[in-house]
Formats: structure tokens, C-alpha cells, sequence
């Protein structure tokens, strides 16, 4: 839940004006790695921080990078 994108109208939750479970604006790594991408090829994250995640006991880190593969990416960049 920590890591996530943040699309269109998603200040609107920060700001508290607009709350919906499901059309929120923002997308967590939970949500994504429900998705499925077998499809997609390649997905580019770009930006300083993006790969970086939680580290939670055994199970390695939690981030978009694992989300996406989770997912079915073949490739991320």
C-alpha cells in the first residue's frame, strides 16, 4: 500500500475533497499485481525512487518493480 502511482484527480484524495474505493486516482502496487499484464511487454518506470519498496521479513521487497512482475511483465525498465 506504500508504493503506488499517483494519476489523474488523486489530489483530490490528499486534499480529502473526493474519496472512492474504487476510482481513487491512485494505483498501489497491491492493485497492480492483481492485474493482468501478460500482455504487455515492457514497463518503463521512470523516476529516482520508483524501484524502491519495503523490505518485509523473508519476502523480499514490496514495490512497483515486483508488482508489475507479479503482474505477468516480461520486461521492466
Amino acid at each position: 500500500m506504500r508504493s503506488g502511482l499517483a494519476l489523474a484527480y488523486a489530489n483530490n484524495v490528499w486534499n480529502q475533497r473526493y474519496i472512492s474505493a474504487t476510482d481513487d486516482g491512485i494505483l498501489t502496487a497491491q492493485e497492480v499485481s492483481n492485474l493482468d499484464m501478460k500482455k504487455a511487454k515492457l514497463v518503463v518506470l521512470s523516476a529516482c525512487e520508483t524501484g524502491l519498496g519495503d523490505i518485509k521479513g523473508s519476502e523480499g521487497v514490496y514495490g512497483l518493480q515486483r508488482a508489475f512482475k507479479m503482474a505477468g511483465v516480461q520486461y521492466i525498465t
